[in-house]
């Protein structure tokens, strides 16, 4: 009969505990409801309503689940008024959910959030709630004392037993030995009263034996001390939690197993339990990372407490809490720099193409608000693409990354203002895909290229203007080069015919003096060839016929026209012989133009020591240095020396004539012949110029 009442007040024990537990879980879900709920309508993302889904279902499987086990008339009127605040709490989400989804958007989706009635609503329950549980606890404890006491007196009543067993064996004992010659009759009443003292006790022993298998049944962990706070009873899980099975422990001191691991609180809790008061149900960390849900409760001979290992729940709480938290700072974070962000940027969601995030650029070059689409965004101006035409529905880039799942990087538009004013705007766009693939978003950064795309057009009405300039320019010195050219030709031919004496006979001095006609006029003429050499290059027609010339011919043939020059001015000028097979493919008159120039100019600058001319072969390419023991150059001038009408010497007051038009357009015929044409050289070390030309013919 006291093993069946142990059973019953059990019962009511896990009752009143899962009615607690089933409630909590209530509250918490429907929390985590309206958590998912502000996580959807802060960031618009569905990945924050299914969790909200998940949490409204286990709301109600709670209140279910609370309804089967409470029986008091009090709590199920409480548990049906619940309900209904609950329902309507439930509603009041969905309400803000449709609404966000619907015509209203955020803004009328957040007045509803930030009305009274939703926070009334979860007030209301909450308190519910906690009057529910709070009677439920109160019944807990005095239902937990209860079956203490009924174990306790239980276990007396069994001790009692043995006892009484045991006098009663002894007073069999004595009147045994007092009356060793009574008769049959008292042998066996003896003998009956034997036996039934050992049925007693063999009943008291199985009903302590059922005792100790109701404690190992239970789902809690169980252990008890004594007031010396040695350990009297430890069950089957809380032998599993801490480690230490039952027959390691029993009739030890608590300090002694466990005291140089219980924490200072714990012991001062544990201390107040024994003292007679008995706390309220509480977590305590027993161990790094390992929580146990606790409650003490004081008997008459000690102190009993059941406990359970709560660490996987606490660890998911946590997590969850910590997800959250990392969720909205990450969220916070991206508003944060998209707001500051110099370009403009819109995510907008999948299908309606409604904004969810615009930051200020976005609204100052397009007017952009939260919770319009496209659509409504442009309907204040006119769109183009670059060549002018309309942009079409469905043509903006942040409708063809939604819709198509496109990528759209550097697309230009333009738009027009209802002031008649044109942007144009470059354009980057692409989907936001979930983790199934499917476009749930997408996002757009634009910026206005109105200013550069004006300065672009400038320079290229600029080039174009200067090309004109430059072709007109190089027309002229090619027409004005052969009017030139002409009459030049003539007093070079008279002078001949006076040189000659074939108009009459001719002193020394006139020779003199036509000598130096004819050197002024050839001299003019070489200038006009050059300025018609670049005036056909820079005109695009310059051709060249190329053909394969052996270098040796080339560098004797440049060598003996300069000869005379280096003699007058007492240098010596050295060819060093190439291989006999080396050759390039080149054309011939303009390749000895360029040699000729490059010695003229060496002899022109060097007034003392050599000029030496050698080749050698680079790969597939020919090289032809000219070397010089002249002023040199500066390296700060090795490219301006290739300038048209540029001379190392610029002042007026220069000893060498030239126009500074050799170096430009041998330059510019080396590489109409597929070659290069540069200069190594330092101030007062002399100077090196190469010539490098295909050994091959070019395609």
């Amino acid at each position: 009969m006291g093993v069946q009442r142990i059973a019953a007040a059990r019962e009511a024990v896990t009752r009143s505990r899962d009615i607690a537990e089933d409630l909590l879980t209530l509250q918490a879900r429907l929390t985590d409801a309206e958590t998912a709920q502000r996580g959807y309508l802060l960031t618009g993302s569905r990945l924050y309503l299914d969790p909200g889904r998940g949490a409204a279902a286990d709301v109600h499987r709670s209140l279910s689940a609370a309804r089967r086990v409470v029986a008091d008339p009090i709590e199920q009127a409480r548990l049906d008024t619940l309900a209904t605040v609950v329902a309507d709490k439930l509603a009041e989400l969905d309400s803000a959910t449709r609404t966000y989804d619907g015509a209203g958007g955020l803004t009328a989706a957040a007045a509803l959030v930030r009305s009274d009635r939703g926070q009334e609503l979860m007030r209301e329950a909450r308190e519910l709630i906690g009057r529910i549980v709070t009677m439920e606890r109160d019944r807990l404890a005095q239902r937990q004392e209860r079956e203490q006491r009924l174990t306790i007196f239980t276990v007396a009543s069994v001790l009692a037993a043995i006892l009484i067993a045991g006098l009663l064996s002894l007073l069999t004992t004595t009147m045994l030995n007092g009356a060793l010659t009574a008769s049959e009759k008292a042998d066996r009443h003896l003998r009956t009263v034997t036996a039934d003292l050992a049925r007693e006790s063999a009943a008291a022993e199985r009903a302590s034996e059922r005792v100790l298998n109701v404690l190992d049944s239970m789902s809690d962990a169980f252990i008890a001390f004594d007031r010396d706070w040695t350990i009297r009873q430890l069950n089957r899980e809380g032998a599993r939690l801490t480690g230490r099975p039952a027959s390691a422990i029993v009739g030890r001191p608590l300090w002694d197993v466990w005291g140089k691991w219980i924490a200072p609180e714990l012991a001062e809790r544990l201390r107040v339990a024994m003292g007679g008061a008995s706390p309220e149900l509480f977590e305590f960390e027993v161990a790094p990372s390992y929580w146990f849900e606790i409650r003490m409760t004081s008997t008459p001979d000690g102190l009993a407490i059941f406990f359970r290992d709560v660490s996987t729940q606490r660890r998911e709480r946590v997590e969850r809490e910590q997800l959250i938290e990392k969720a909205e700072a990450e969220h916070g974070r991206l508003v944060t720099v998209v707001e500051q962000s110099p370009l403009a940027i819109t995510i907008a969601e999948a299908p309606t193409g409604r904004l969810i995030i615009a930051n200020r650029e976005a609204e100052a070059i397009f007017g952009a608000s939260l919770g319009a689409s496209m659509t409504e965004v442009s309907a204040g101006w006119k769109a183009f693409h670059a060549n002018g035409e309309p942009l079409g529905a469905g043509e903006w880039p942040m409708e063809r990354a939604i819709s198509g799942g496109q990528v759209i990087i550097g697309e230009m538009i333009e738009i027009e203002r209802q002031n008649g004013e044109r942007r144009r705007i470059c354009v980057n766009s692409a989907p936001v895909r979930d983790p199934q693939g499917i476009v749930d978003a997408g996002v757009t950064i634009f910026w206005d290229v109105t200013e550069q795309h004006r300065a672009e057009q400038e320079l290229r009405n600029a080039r174009l203007e200067a090309e004109a300039a430059s072709r007109a320019k190089s027309e002229f010195l090619a027409v004005m080069s052969h009017e030139l050219r002409t009459p030049l030709s003539a007093i070079i031919g008279y002078e001949e015919l006076l040189f000659d004496g074939i108009t009459g006979p001719v002193n020394e001095g006139q020779r003199t003096q036509l000598g130096r006609i004819k050197a002024s006029a050839t001299h003019l003429l070489s200038l006009i060839d050059e300025v018609l050499t670049l005036s056909r290059v820079e005109a695009g027609r310059e051709v060249t016929h190329p053909e394969r010339i052996p270098v040796l011919e080339a560098l004797h043939e440049s060598a003996v026209l300069a000869e005379p020059l280096a003699a007058q001015k007492g240098l010596v000028l050295r060819v060093v012989p190439p291989d006999d097979s080396c050759a390039v493919w080149a054309d011939a008159t303009k390749l000895r133009q360029v040699l000729l120039n490059l010695l003229t100019n060496a002899i022109k600058f060097t007034d003392s020591g050599s000029v030496t001319i050698e080749s050698g072969k680079c790969g597939e390419m020919i090289e032809i240095m000219v070397c010089d023991t002249g002023i040199g150059i500066s390296p700060a001038d090795h490219e301006r020396v290739f300038d048209t009408f540029w001379q190392v010497e610029q002042k007026s007051t220069r000893k060498v004539g030239g126009t500074g038009l050799g170096l430009s357009v041998s330059r510019r015929l080396a590489r109409l012949m597929h070659g290069e044409l540069n200069v190594r050289s330092q101030l007062g070390g002399g100077s090196t110029f190469t010539l490098r030309l295909p050994a091959a013919r070019q395609s």
